[in-house]
């Protein structure tokens, strides 16, 4: 019966021996996934953060690119109102041109008139 009980003992030891052996893996891999686990958290923070930075560029670009074109149908507007604002002041040029001829001819033909009389 001794010899049970020291084969007991002796077995009994071995298991807590083998046990402590399988407790100290589990808390060296419980320490690894923990500090894996911390590495992750702080890359997907940054990936958060990257995100949030090109969210915001992406609105300041939507914003510069709506009002380049405010800007630009302002400038087609402008535009559009001097081309109309130099077909009138062709045609008054042209009125003021047809007007000069006119006074010229008139002008002549009072000299030719006055030289006449």
């Amino acid at each position: 019966q001794l010899q049970t009980s020291k084969d007991d003992i002796s077995r009994i030891t071995m298991e807590k021996n083998a046990s402590s052996e399988i407790i100290r893996d589990l808390e060296s891999s419980i320490s690894r996934i923990t500090k894996e686990k911390g590495e992750v958290i702080k890359s997907l923070k940054t990936a958060v953060d990257e995100a949030d930075l090109l969210k915001s560029q992406l609105e300041a670009t939507s914003r510069i690119e709506y009002t380049i074109e405010s800007e630009l149908k302002q400038c087609m507007f402008n535009l559009e109102r001097v081309a109309g604002e130099k077909d009138e002041l062709v045609s008054e040029l042209s009125n003021i041109e047809d007007k000069y001829i006119d006074t010229r001819k008139q002008l002549r033909e009072k000299e030719v008139a006055l030289e006449e009389a």
